[in-house]
């Protein structure tokens, strides 16, 4: 598959399954997400990594999130407040 049909066949998933996803997998998400590009390269993020079925229902309970709570995982994304481009940044490696 080209890039370009990646691109143009992309869609924003709303049902997941609660299929555990190995430590393996969350490593290579969360090492994809660390080499994002960032702001002057200051990488100011943070990922939490939410497998428990209380927490993810608690964030489940904003508006438009209702899907989560059926997910194996929630992956949070922090920034921190010091950096200038933190929120495009975080945006970005998500």
């Amino acid at each position: 598959m080209s890039l370009l049909n990646i691109f143009f066949n992309r869609a924003s998933v709303r049902r997941y399954t609660s299929k555990p996803v190995s430590e393996k997998v969350l490593r290579n998400i969360l090492e994809a997400g660390s080499r994002a590009p960032s702001a002057m390269n200051a990488q100011p993020w943070h990922f939490i990594v939410v497998t428990e079925q209380k927490l993810k229902d608690q964030l489940s309970e904003r508006r438009w999130t209702g899907f989560v709570k059926d997910a194996a995982f929630v992956m949070v994304g922090c920034g921190e407040k010091k950096s200038r481009w933190s929120t495009v940044d975080v945006a970005i490696a998500l």
